[in-house]
């Protein structure tokens, strides 16, 4: 695993090395990369309140993410939401969802600290390869950090990692 630390946030989060990085459009990607056998990790970093104004809950900052992703994936659909606890105590999301008529699968994760700065991670693979992928997503967003402390108690660890 790599590490990729913000230049911007104070967000880190591990992903696979030796996938190729992309070339992204900063409008809507901060990073990615991807396999030539069409798996992805992409990240985006958004500060709400310099683009809306508003002041956004980890839920409705979900809901947002959830209308732009079904606006703009062909046949998007959502399979789940689960709330998750970060490593640091911190609240975030876990979708499930697949796309192109289910032809890709993935998980996406999303933060918003409270400065309402949007952290999202998301993995899509091949729907054929995503059950066996489904350890190094979950390992991946286990080392979600924002190094920052967290204001819950600590003593918060993700189970089942590889």
């Amino acid at each position: 695993m790599e590490l990729y630390e913000s230049d911007r946030y104070s967000f880190s989060i591990q992903h696979p090395m030796g996938w190729e990085s992309l070339n992204v459009d900063p409008q809507d990607l901060t990073a990615g990369w991807a396999t030539q056998e069409g798996s992805a990790f992409t990240i985006s970093e958004e500060d709400l309140v310099a683009q809306t104004s508003e002041s956004f809950s980890v839920a409705e900052y979900t809901d947002l993410v959830i209308a732009v992703l079904s606006a703009n994936l062909t046949e998007f659909e959502l399979l789940s939401s689960e709330p998750l606890l970060t490593s640091e105590g911190f609240a975030a999301q876990v979708l499930e969802l697949t796309a192109l008529g289910g032809f890709l699968k993935g998980q996406r994760l999303i933060y918003l600290d409270d400065s309402n700065v949007g952290f999202n991670a998301a993995y899509a693979f091949p729907a054929n390869m995503y059950e066996e992928q489904k350890p190094l997503i979950k390992y991946s967003f286990g080392t979600f950090e924002t190094q920052i402390e967290a204001i819950t108690e600590r003593g918060v660890q993700m189970t089942d990692g590889p």
